[in-house]
């Protein structure tokens, strides 16, 4: 393909010829991230990997240097994107010996305000913001208009992803969406693959998705609780005096990453303001 933007060809790729957060992701699972030793390649445990083309997109972007991303257009973005599809498919056939299937996806997520009352979504609030929101959705939109022609279709969710078929598959995602790994219930296992870091994680370590998840080991990782402390896509964190009190509920109680929702309904309880103590427990009723 021609490439009509010079900074393209040159942004920063890894060991693959892919944007380098996402070769980054893509080494891990074959078993060659140079900080990452294993004695086999990830990829042979799975039976799918899931891809997110947002994630990609943003993978794509930040790989530019400042000025390329501030004028490349969606119509280069897509075919380069379309490229890099190609080659994780490619990549992971051959690395997998055909045994993990590489599925790609977008997740639209649209109409959440009704769905969640007592949260506070995240939002555009700057012309940057704006114009990445803008320039993404032309570019899904030209990739999704392919779909009939391309030999590897995007496929498309609202809100919850769904397996293939009704054998539910072992499932690697590559996402940087934490609201994707609520979909987790839907497949046999899901373990999630970090961009840049490259990291495998499943589901006790993703509490590290919340807004300043590191510190939230004591958290299970819930569609509830995602709405009181946040991530960095979807919720926006409740104020800091409600999220301090969960925490201190979640010590008190010995919450873990496998704590039920009776036990997380118990807990919710012995929050001491009311009003506080009555919109958490609705959030959880709601689940």
């Amino acid at each position: 393909m021609q490439l009509t933007n010079a900074g393209i060809a040159e942004r920063a790729v890894g060991q693959y010829p892919l944007s380098v957060a996402t070769s980054l992701a893509i080494e891990s699972a074959n078993g060659i991230h140079p900080e990452i030793p294993v004695d086999s390649p990830p990829i042979l445990k799975y039976e799918e990997l899931w891809v997110n083309g947002k994630t990609l997109f943003r993978n794509f972007i930040g790989a530019l240097d400042k000025v390329t991303a501030g004028s490349v257009i969606p119509e280069e973005i897509a075919a380069n994107l379309d490229d890099e599809m190609e080659q994780i498919s490619q990549i992971v056939a051959e690395s997998s010996s055909g045994r993990c299937k590489v599925v790609f996806y977008v997740n639209n997520m649209t109409n959440l305000v009704p769905r969640y009352r007592y949260a506070t979504l995240r939002k555009d609030n700057t012309p940057k913001q704006m114009e990445y929101s803008a320039i993404l959705k032309k570019t899904l939109a030209l990739m999704l208009a392919e779909n009939k022609t391309r030999p590897f279709p995007i496929l498309t969710f609202d809100r919850l992803l769904s397996p293939l078929q009704e054998v539910t598959p072992k499932l690697l995602l590559l996402t940087h969406v934490a609201y994707d790994l609520l979909s987790a219930k839907n497949f046999r296992s899901v373990t999630l693959l970090e961009s840049h870091t490259g990291r495998l994680k499943d589901k006790a370590l993703w509490y590290t998705k919340y807004t300043n998840g590191r510190d939230l080991i004591m958290l299970p990782f819930r569609e509830d609780l995602m709405q009181v402390f946040g991530d960095n896509e979807t919720f926006v964190p409740m104020p800091i005096k409600v999220r301090k009190e969960v925490i201190e509920i979640a010590n008190r109680f010995h919450w873990t990453s496998v704590t039920t929702t009776d036990k997380v309904r118990l807990g919710l309880e012995f929050i001491q303001d009311p009003f506080t103590r009555e919109t958490l427990k609705n959030i959880v009723t709601g689940q």
